[in-house]
């Protein structure tokens, strides 16, 4: 066997790999739909803290009694809604 043969197998090879690879990454996003719970077990009862980070701006929410208040502005009241829609 020649090695153009040689060489034109390993490239053949090679691009099978690659497009079952560029197959298995374009469809692992199908798994997540939109609208989907991100944790479907999560009580919103039982969560005592969250934290989002965007970028350099981080943003602290804590329960407290009935509600949350946004610990990192001065305990400052968070709208209820927000928050359900948040975790829901």
């Amino acid at each position: 066997m020649s090695q153009n043969a040689k060489l034109g197998i390993v490239a053949i090879v090679f691009l099978a790999l690659s497009l079952l690879s560029y197959n298995q990454s374009t469809h692992r996003g199908e798994r997540f739909n939109r609208g989907q719970k991100l944790f479907p077990n999560l009580n919103p009862d039982e969560v005592a803290e969250i934290t989002i980070n965007k970028k350099d701006e981080t943003t602290a929410l804590k329960r407290q009694d009935d509600g949350f208040v946004v610990s990192s502005i001065h305990q400052y009241p968070a709208k209820n809604e927000a928050i359900n829609r948040f975790l829901n």
